[in-house]
């Protein structure tokens, strides 16, 4: 998926919608509570640099694995300027901020960004396992009561993407 497909997807979940000249934009609730407005652009490596906490919200994209990671409610990361990824994922809140929670964790995955805003996490022992993530950093806040979204300027909203394209789950993170 390249380019605009990217945003397609984003639009067939509900999330986002895309307008003329690839210009990406939150839908409006309903009629009569105001224009559409770009809220988000596709993320820069350097949109990913830090600490981040999992915001806990109604996805439209919902991973179905029980056992996966993704499905924990308390998640951290780390993506380093190096290009090294660290994660945390607990069903208990962690103690601490996520950059001391992180201290104690070793950096096994490293991520690129690539152009288009596709983030591609591999670990570093074994290539062939990666990831493929749909990344948009917020650029205006939303608070939607109607779906439940609440964005702040500075998230990012990542997709997992399967081998095929096809979206597997939706996460937001904050600094």
């Amino acid at each position: 998926m390249k380019g605009h497909g990217m945003m397609t997807a984003l639009l067939t979940v509900g999330i986002f919608t895309v307008v003329g000249g690839g210009q990406t934009v939150w839908a409006g609730a309903g009629k009569g509570q105001g224009a559409e407005k770009s809220i988000v652009r596709t993320c820069t490596a350097k949109d990913l640099v830090g600490s981040w906490s999992l915001v806990k919200w109604n996805a439209p994209v919902q991973f179905n694995n029980p056992h996966a990671p993704y499905v924990m409610p308390h998640q951290v990361f780390q993506f380093g300027e190096d290009g090294g990824l660290k994660s945390a994922h607990s069903e208990q809140a962690f103690d601490g901020s996520p950059a001391k929670v992180l201290q104690r964790v070793p950096s096994v995955v490293n991520y690129r960004v690539g152009s288009n805003g596709v983030v591609t996490v591999q670990a570093k022992e074994r290539p062939e396992a990666s990831e493929t993530w749909e990344c948009h950093a917020v650029v205006d806040n939303v608070d939607d009561q109607k779906r439940q979204v609440h964005l702040k300027r500075g998230d990012v909203v990542m997709t997992l993407l399967g081998k095929d394209g096809q979206r597997l789950y939706v996460r937001q993170l904050r600094k």
